[in-house]
Parts: structure tokens; sequence; C-alpha cells
């Protein structure tokens, strides 16, 4: 899914895995209430959060969005990363 405005997540506890639609295809990054708990989503960024850790997360978006218009973009999930091992193939030869 996407949103119309930018959005601010701030996680409080927990493990958060992040997949986000870029120019280059997909991006993963893993958020931590211990290491950094924030992520910045651009207007009509297609993302996806799964919790990744043993415990419970929490956390608290702020959405920048007109009144009136509708919080949800519904949009297909990111697509897999592909293994970047998969491209080491051609420098064998």
């Amino acid at each position: 899914h996407a949103h119309p405005g930018p959005s601010v997540v701030v996680l409080k506890s927990g493990t958060l895995t992040v997949t986000e639609a870029t120019g280059r295809g997909c991006g993963i990054s893993e958020v931590t209430a211990a290491t950094g708990p924030k992520a910045f989503f651009h207007p009509e960024q297609v993302h996806k959060f799964d919790n990744t850790g043993s415990t419970i997360a929490e956390l608290y978006i702020t959405y920048f969005v007109p009144t009136a218009v509708p919080l949800l973009i519904d949009a297909p999930a990111p697509a897999p990363c592909p293994d970047e091992d998969e491209d080491d193939d051609d420098d064998d030869d």
C-alpha cells in the first residue's frame, strides 16, 4: 500500500523489516527501536512492514494528508528483492 502524502513512522519497541518499492525495484531495511526507530515515506511510495522480531512491535505513524483525501492507496506489495549474488555468475568467465 501507499499513502497520498508523506508519513513518518516512529518505532517505540520491537523490530520491523520495511520493504519499499524504489526506482531500482525494491529496498529492504530493518528498523529497530534500539538503533534508530524511525522511517520516512514519500507520497505514493509503496511499502509494507513485517514484524521480524520475537516481541510485539509498537509504532506510531503520522500522516500528512489533506482533509477528505483517503488515507490509503491500495497497491500490490513490493516484490521481493532479487538475491544480489545472482549477478555474480558472469564474473567467473
